[in-house]
């Protein structure tokens, strides 16, 4: 119980000058990176901050690769790095979309069961085993931790001030609303979706929506692996 509301807690990276890059968690749903480690992490790095493995607002893989798997780092890619001139690093609630606590989430949290019951170990197999490039595998990993830089997240970082969608200008630019739901990007999705799969495919959310998609045979008589084709189409929006 009480380790999902400890996954719940993490911080969200400005400069990255109060998070501790090993110790505390700034990947949702991964945990610490020290976890994950495959060689001793050295002393004089164990509590270094975020910003001392980021170089130019890039993270700087010489310092991280030696430390960790291709998957953990992918999910490291994944996290915008810290920026010199950055806001403050901020500890937010990943259960709530504005990063805040509320008793209400809390509560569902306790009650339900973790994030991770869902998303591991299914989800993320069915996009590293998938045989196609790396550059889709680390966007569908973004999707994943909800980490693409939509308007809606760069306004909520402090970046932007209009959150709204640069095509439709009609409504935020959320994750869902970007690969999904602009009046746009369903017109391009709608020739692909057959009869039977037309509701689940434009009615689900979040990891079901992704679940439903990565794992289905056939969408079409007329495509191909429907993975292969979700992914390569929800990379070229």
């Amino acid at each position: 119980m009480w380790q999902n509301v400890v996954h719940a807690v993490s911080w969200l990276i400005g400069d990255g000058s109060k998070v501790r890059f090993w110790k505390d968690t700034f990947i949702p749903n991964l945990g610490p990176l020290e976890l994950y480690a495959t060689c001793e992490i050295p002393a004089d790095l164990y509590n270094a901050t975020a910003a001392s493995f980021s170089l130019n607002g890039s993270w700087n893989w010489d310092f991280i690769r030696p430390f960790l798997d291709p998957p953990t780092c992918y999910s490291i890619a994944a996290v915008p790095a810290p920026l010199t001139n950055g806001d403050p690093d901020k500890p937010v609630w990943s259960c709530n979309s504005d990063g805040t606590f509320s008793i209400s989430s809390a509560y569902s949290l306790l009650d339900g069961p973790s994030l991770d019951d869902f998303m591991d170990p299914l989800i993320p197999k069915l996009i590293w085993n998938w045989n196609g490039p790396e550059r889709m595998k680390l966007f569908l990993w973004k999707v994943l931790h909800g980490r693409l830089l939509t308007n809606d997240e760069r306004c909520r970082r402090g970046m932007i001030d209009d959150p709204l969608c640069p095509r439709c200008k009609a409504a935020p630019e959320t994750l869902t609303h970007v690969l999904r739901d602009c009046e746009i990007v369903n017109d391009f999705w709608s020739p692909m979706i057959d009869d039977d799969n037309w509701v689940p495919f434009f009615s689900l959310g979040g990891l079901p929506w992704l679940l439903f998609n990565l794992s289905l045979p056939n969408m079409h008589p007329h495509l191909g692996d429907w993975r292969t084709v979700f992914i390569i189409a929800a990379w070229s929006i």
